[in-house]
Parts: C-alpha cells; structure tokens; sequence
C-alpha cells in the first residue's frame, strides 16, 4: 500500500493534495473549484516542523494557483491526515524568527476559530489548548528561543488551533493568502501583521460577547479584558509586532490583493463581523498605511 508523507507545513499542503488527487481524477484546480473527491485520498502521514498552521491536523490543502495568480485550498472532509506525528527534534534547530511568525499562524487560527460564527462546543473547547499554550510560548521568545520544556505545548496547541478551523477562519486568515499570492510576504508573517487589526474590528463591534472576553483571559491572564491590545502586547513582547509596509507592502498593491480575494475560497463567512468587500477593503488600506514597527 502507497503511504503519502508530508513533513513540513508546505511539504504537508502538498503532500496533503496528492495523496487525494493522486487517486481521483481532476485536475489541481478542478479541486480547487469545488470538485468533490470520487474516492478516499491515500493514507496520509503528516509530521509538522515548525509550530504553524496545524495543517497536520485538518482536511485544508492551501496551493498557489500560478495560472489565476491567487492561493486557493482543497477542502474535504476525507483530506485530514490519518496520522500527525508531533516530534520534538524538529523544533530545535527552527530559527526563532521562523518560530516567531509560525506561532503567529497557530495563535490566528485558534483565535479565529473560537470567534468564528462557525464555532461549536467542541472548537471553542479546543480554544484552550490551542490559544493558551501557544501564547506562552510567544511569551518566552524575547531571549530568543522558548525554553524546551514550552516545545510540546506549543506544538499540541498548534495541532488543536489547526483541528478547530473546521470553524471556518476570520478575516486575518483569509486576507492574508491574497498577500501572500500578490506581494510574496511569507504567509504567517501577513498573520502577524493583521492580526491585532482584525482583532480589533471585532472588538469593536462586537463588543459585549463572551467569547470575545474569555479569549482576552487566556491570551492575557492579567489583562484588561481589551482582546485586540493583548493580541497587539503579545506579539510586541515576543518580537511578532510587525506592519505590512515593513514587510514591503505598499499600497499599490491593494487592486492585486483585492481582486485575489474575490477570486479565494479560503470563506470568511464565519467572522464575528459579517463582511462586505468595503470593510476587507478598509482593514487592507489601514494595515497597509501603518507605520513600519520599531
């Protein structure tokens, strides 16, 4: 029997598509418009490296389609590895930067998911092992690495923020791809940058809701109960606190990133705040016009 490994978090989005488009007929892209799966992927093994996006965790195949110009994923339910295998040995030799911006993407994801209006029982549940080990870790990087001992929480954090995206993915998730297609800016730094941002539109308008509190709690056990500016402290204190200018966007990439994103399928109907394309325009615009940090 024919066993796909993907070790990773590209490695694995890839693997991930062959191991199901390796036994259906179809094209990438075929898929990526919506084409269901006629038969089971192949078994599929997932083994992450960095802490990221916990793609060994769900059924989510994100792939650049060079022919559109935009990132667009594979989603099926039969597309979630059989087995995840979180190894320690992998996270020593990560750079911390990489480490930095990877457990960025595992924070958006379990934040994202907890607010989504997708969120069930079981996803917010996933919040606090997710949301929390996650932070911790991020807490630890100033001196330049986690302590060793902060590896197997922010992996298993990592894992549960990736399973509880089945809730669907908030603005931050969604826009960032398109930034990524267009500009070339590594996906979780993109996270990073437009998180606190994202963050902060839900705060706003969604001021009152429980969720929204009891996220601020594990991200910031001594906060204020402000959810956007302990989002925005974390990543200042672990070194994450990143703008998109700074990353080398500019705003004439907007029209780019715009049309992409009407062209993802990366849904961002889930988010607390229903949008429209003039708010995803105005959250662009701001993150785009923000002064590089430091």
């Amino acid at each position: 029997m024919v066993t796909v490994v993907g070790v990773g978090g590209r490695p694995t989005n890839a693997a991930k598509a062959v191991a199901a488009l390796g036994v259906n007929p179809g094209t990438a892209e075929e898929h990526q418009l919506g084409r269901a799966l006629e038969m089971p992927p192949l078994p599929f093994l997932a083994v992450p490296t960095p802490v990221a996006a916990g793609s060994e965790a769900n059924r989510v195949a994100a792939l650049r389609n060079r022919r559109l110009g935009v990132v667009r994923s594979i989603r099926q339910p039969e597309m979630v590895p059989v087995v995840a295998v979180l190894d320690l040995l992998p996270q020593a030799g990560v750079p911390p930067s990489l480490l930095r911006f990877g457990a960025c993407d595992a924070l958006a994801h379990g934040i994202e998911s907890h607010l989504s209006l997708g969120a069930t029982a079981f996803t917010r549940a996933l919040l606090f092992e997710g949301v929390r080990p996650v932070s911790e870790g991020l807490q630890a990087l100033p001196a330049g690495a986690p302590d060793a001992e902060a590896f197997p929480g922010m992996l298993l954090g990592s894992f549960c923020a990736g399973m509880a995206l089945q809730a669907g993915p908030g603005l931050a998730c969604a826009l960032a791809q398109p930034i990524t297609a267009v500009t070339g800016i590594p996906h979780s730094a993109a996270i990073a940058a437009l998180l606190p941002g994202t963050v902060g539109l839900n705060q706003e308008r969604c001021p009152g809701d429980e969720a929204h509190r009891a996220l601020a709690a594990l991200v910031e056990p001594q906060g204020d109960g402000d959810r956007a500016g302990a989002v925005g402290r974390l990543l200042e204190a672990a070194g994450a606190a990143v703008t998109l200018p700074g990353l080398g966007a500019r705003l004439e990439h907007a029209p780019g990133i715009l049309q992409v994103v009407l062209g993802c399928t990366a849904p961002i109907g889930g988010n607390p705040v229903r949008l429209d394309m003039a708010t995803v325009e105005g959250v662009l615009a701001a993150a785009l016009a923000a002064a590089p940090a430091g």
